[in-house]
């Protein structure tokens, strides 16, 4: 037996997918329809019409995020007495802030590109819903 599926089982199950998507609750669209709206209405950016300097910033500023999480997670693995392989974990507060502004900026990002976010999220989670359908999940590659 083979453990490939056929692509009609591969649409069936995708369209499952989507109608469970479009029943779950709208509250949480809504959210992310107003945050979006939100990062749009502060965007504060040097070179605000150019499109090309705003995706820069943009980009910029989304690695300087992230790298503020890094430091985050590097200073307590350094000042972690205990001498744990991982080391101790910022705080829940500090992390939660700093994926704030990972997000805020991914958005920024996204939106700077002239792309929709719940395009970028969908296009993702069918990405990520076809390998796991043919068990491609683990491995590396885009492509796989």
């Amino acid at each position: 037996m083979s453990n490939k599926m056929s692509d009609a089982e591969y649409n069936y199950i995708t369209q499952i997918v989507r109608l469970k998507d479009r029943n779950s609750s709208s509250c949480s669209t809504c959210m992310l329809t107003n945050y979006v709206e939100f990062v749009e209405s502060m965007k504060i950016y040097p070179s605000r019409g150019d499109i090309q300097g705003a995706l820069r910033y943009s980009l910029f500023a989304l690695a300087e995020e992230v790298g503020e999480l890094q430091g985050k997670f590097a200073k307590a693995y350094r000042d972690d007495n205990e001498g744990t392989i991982l080391g101790n974990f910022p705080s829940e507060q500090d992390v939660t802030l700093e994926l704030g502004d990972i997000f805020f900026q991914l958005i920024a990002v996204i939106t700077d590109l002239g792309l929709k976010v719940e395009d970028v999220l969908q296009t993702n989670k069918d990405k990520l819903t076809n390998r796991a359908l043919r068990g491609k999940i683990k491995g590396s590659g885009d492509n796989r």
